[in-house]
Parts: structure tokens; C-alpha cells; sequence
């Protein structure tokens, strides 16, 4: 399947059988456990901060928190989430549903976001922010028509990662196969993949 590719995810996924319930901002908060593999292959499921059970993808522990979260409205969830992001001292954000955004979009003590948003409709669009210490190249190439994600090579410390936010509108099943492939492609480029989605489905990814 993915080589090197760490999935952190408000769905449930067959691979590691994880269900993740909503907590504030439908946030799920998490110690991104990053992988190095060596001619093995496989996804790996992040959730609270632990390293979940899984034969396929050998790993090393290194602390680049991260916070993934469908905030329904960047508009109305951005105090929160600069408390939310102080709190868990918090590396990197991966934002679904960000909406139309109105005014000022920056964080505090983040670098100015990269988005993808919706054109001409309401609801969906993918951020990624990231700490004004950290460094973020936009991977461009990687952007489809009509598909709500947008990606990024991020370094933080000396923990270099490509990173993705995803959204996925509900019932759109379809989407999840072509992001399968968007994802395979990804990680035949790089060795090393964080994702943060909403799926809205259960799909065996």
C-alpha cells in the first residue's frame, strides 16, 4: 500500500480498526508518531499521542505535535484554536471545514496558512499552519481540480515531513479511491507522510 504514510484521521479505518469520537472543535490532538521505513510498506493510525499496534510499518518516536481538527468555520474557532494549540504546544495544525474566510487569517505564532477553499459554494476548505520557527515549502504539484486538499513540506526542528490536509464531503466514496492514489503517489515521492483528515465514511483505506 503506502510506504511511510501516517494517517491521523476523525474516521475509522480498517488497517488499525481506530474510532476516534469528537471532543472540542471535533479536535483530535496528537503526538505525531513519524515513520522511517525500510523496504516495508503500510499505514499507520496516530491517535492521542500513541503509537498503535501495527506488523507493517517499524518506526521511530519523534515529537512533532500535531493538531488535526474539522473546525467548522475558521471564523468562529480561531481564539479557541490559539488556546487549544498553546495548551498542547502544538507544532502544526491540519484544518478541515476552515469555510469562506472573512478578514484576518493569521494564528498567533503560526506562520501565514496555506488554504484550499471551495470556489463559488458554501462549507469545506483545508488549511495547514505551522510555527513561525518551523519551514513550509507548498507542493503544489500535488493539487487537483476540485479536490479539497492542499500539501506541504514541512520542517520543524530536524524532523522533516510532507503533510497534507484532507476533507471529504459525506457520501462521496468515490473521493476516497482517488485519494488512495493522490496518497501512493505522494509517498513514492517521500519517504516520510503525515495526513490529517475528515473523511466523513467508513472506508478501508
Amino acid at each position: 500500500m503506502f510506504s511511510g504514510a501516517i494517517i491521523v484521521s476523525s474516521s475509522v479505518t480498517s488497517h488499525a480498526c481506530v474510532k476516534i469520537r469528537v471532543v472540542v472543535l471535533t479536535a483530535l490532538i496528537v503526538t505525531i508518531v513519524a515513520s522511517i521505513v525500510k523496504d516495508h510498506h503500510g499505514v499507520l493510525t496516530a491517535k492521542g499521542g500513541t503509537k498503535l499496534p501495527t506488523d507493517r510499518v517499524p518506526c521511530i518516536l519523534i515529537d512533532m505535535r500535531c493538531l488535526q481538527a474539522n473546525v467548522r468555520s475558521l471564523n468562529t474557532s480561531r481564539s479557541l484554536l490559539e488556546l487549544t494549540a498553546l495548551d498542547h504546544q502544538s507544532k502544526m495544525m491540519l484544518l478541515q471545514e476552515t469555510w469562506a474566510l472573512k478578514g484576518m487569517t493569521d494564528l498567533k505564532d503560526f506562520l501565514p496558512p496555506l488554504f484550499k477553499q471551495r470556489v463559488n459554494q458554501e462549507g469545506g476548505g483545508v488549511a495547514i499552519f505551522v510555527l513561525k520557527t518551523a519551514k513550509i515549502v507548498p507542493l503544489n504539484q500535488y493539487d487537483v481540480k476540485d479536490r479539497e486538499a492542499v500539501w506541504a513540506d514541512v520542517m520543524t526542528g530536524q524532523v522533516r515531513s510532507v503533510v497534507g490536509s484532507v476533507y471529504i464531503a459525506p457520501g462521496q466514496v468515490k473521493q476516497l479511491d482517488v485519494f488512495r492514489e493522490q496518497l501512493g503517489e505522494i509517498c513514492r515521492d517521500f519517504p516520510r507522510v503525515i495526513v490529517g483528515m475528515d473523511a466523513n465514511a467508513r472506508h478501508p483505506l
